[in-house]
């Protein structure tokens, strides 16, 4: 298992997009012959997103693991058992961009 993520260092990905949203609606005028017009949408329909999706480390943390056995009303065993492996799988099954495939 690698280290456990920083948390701390993950960028608040909805706050940029916000954040983006609001620069591009504001400057859209003088941006939107170098990105598109059809940007600000793009954005919201991404943002619309916010309550289907959250940011989960690619490698289980065991804490993660432990909510799952808790979950499964049964207890945790030591090291990497099976559900470590399900939890990876669950994971790397995740829907990615077409340009993550």
């Amino acid at each position: 298992m690698t280290s456990p993520p920083d948390v701390q260092n993950v960028p608040d990905v909805w706050g940029l997009l916000e954040w983006a949203l609001k620069r591009v609606l504001r400057y859209q005028s003088t941006i939107s012959v170098q990105l598109g017009d059809d940007l600000p949408e793009r954005i919201e329909a991404a943002l619309l997103q916010r309550d289907r999706f959250v940011l989960v480390p690619k490698e289980p943390t065991q804490a993660m693991i432990d909510a799952g056995y808790e979950a499964a009303g049964t207890a945790p065993l030591v090291g990497k058992p099976i559900d470590y492996h399900q939890i990876k799988a669950a994971i790397a099954a995740a829907p990615k961009p077409k340009d993550k495939s």
